[in-house]
């Protein structure tokens, strides 16, 4: 339960302590019964279960006032217990229910090991890019914070076989490990390849001796976020305005333009078609960079009369409308309910 559903919780009961605070002045002040004599009747009121004497007879106003507490002491109690019984069930169970529902029918998604702070900032470019992704995060709090931002998110430990099963790994389309530690994400690394043989992994490291630790436990890819950094603020001063073409492409969001790649699957469209003919055939404004083949290497600027075969890889510059027409020209993925 987060902090806004407890605020909302404590509202509803509010009511009680004012209940207390009336009956009590007006016990008090109509029957002129001592404080005590006066908390007493008026928890006997809330709570219905009535008293067996010991307090003098009340007046016709006290009878009176007796009913009225009865009336709206019995309605606050019901109200305030069905309240909080809706929110635990339907934000609780059902809510969970309805998060494993749509886990369990991901198909071609990414993973995402860790919420911390390389963790949120990757999740929020997945999302800007309306890309299906699952974070996993043992930190319940920060798994809250996750949902808040309508993520769909696992609390659990990445290091556990049954938490990556959770994810449906065996049908996700690449995880990237940003735990805290190096051993950590080795770890994960090595579960996920045993898990899922064709699966795209990315791994952070902090140390450079590490890295070809996590190429022999199955990473196809493994950056440390320190010489990222150093490189990328080395090239802002030797090459600022490639940077800043850079980081333009990079930010998407304010652009309406970016670079994508995109698999050419079975039985598209663009299967058995000269590349560039096909793009000003269907009239898309779109560079393509390079194109890498199956098992092959990348080619840049390639030939405008290159044949387009499944399984390519075009990697492409346009405007966004464009590139999403490329690829549904170039993909064949099937829809999950």
């Amino acid at each position: 339960m987060d902090f806004t559903h407890k605020i909302q919780l404590l509202r509803k009961w509010s009511a009680i302590p004012v209940f207390y605070l009336v009956g009590t002045i007006g016990y008090r002040t109509i029957e002129e019964m001592s404080w005590t004599d006066s908390l007493y009747m008026t928890s006997v009121v809330l709570s219905t279960v009535g008293y067996g004497g010991g307090i003098e007879d009340l007046s016709a106003a006290g009878r009176l006032f007796t009913v009225f507490l009865i009336i709206f002491g019995v309605g606050i109690v019901a109200y305030a217990i069905t309240v909080t019984a809706d929110y635990l069930i339907q934000n609780q169970y059902f809510g969970r229910m309805k998060m494993e529902r749509k886990i369990k029918n991901l198909q071609n998604h990414y993973v995402v090991c860790g919420f911390g702070r390389m963790g949120r900032i990757i999740c929020s470019e997945l999302n800007k890019n309306d890309k299906k992704f699952v974070v996993i995060e043992k930190n319940e709090i920060k798994v809250n914070e996750a949902k808040a931002l309508g993520y769909l998110a696992i609390w659990g430990d990445s290091l556990e076989d049954e938490t990556l099963r959770k994810c449906r790994l065996d049908r996700s389309r690449g995880l990237v490990a940003v735990l805290s530690t190096d051993e950590n994400n080795l770890f994960v690394t090595l579960s996920a390849r045993g898990l899922n043989k064709d699966l795209y992994i990315i791994a952070k490291s902090s140390q450079t001796r590490n890295m070809n630790k996590y190429i022999t436990a199955g990473a196809n890819k493994v950056l440390n976020p320190y010489d990222i950094a150093g490189h990328s603020l080395a090239n802002m001063l030797t090459r600022p305005t490639v940077m800043d073409f850079l980081e333009v492409i990079g930010k998407g969001s304010e652009v309406d333009w970016e670079m994508d790649e995109i698999t050419i699957k079975p039985n598209s469209k663009i299967v058995g078609n000269k590349l560039n003919e096909f793009i000003f055939r269907e009239n898309m404004d779109i560079i393509i960079v390079a194109t890498k083949k199956p098992e092959g290497n990348l080619i840049f600027n390639p030939p405008k009369d290159s044949l387009i075969e499944e399984g390519d890889l075009l990697i492409a510059m346009g405007y966004l409308a464009n590139l999403r027409k490329l690829e549904n020209f170039c993909t064949n993925e099937p829809q999950i309910d």
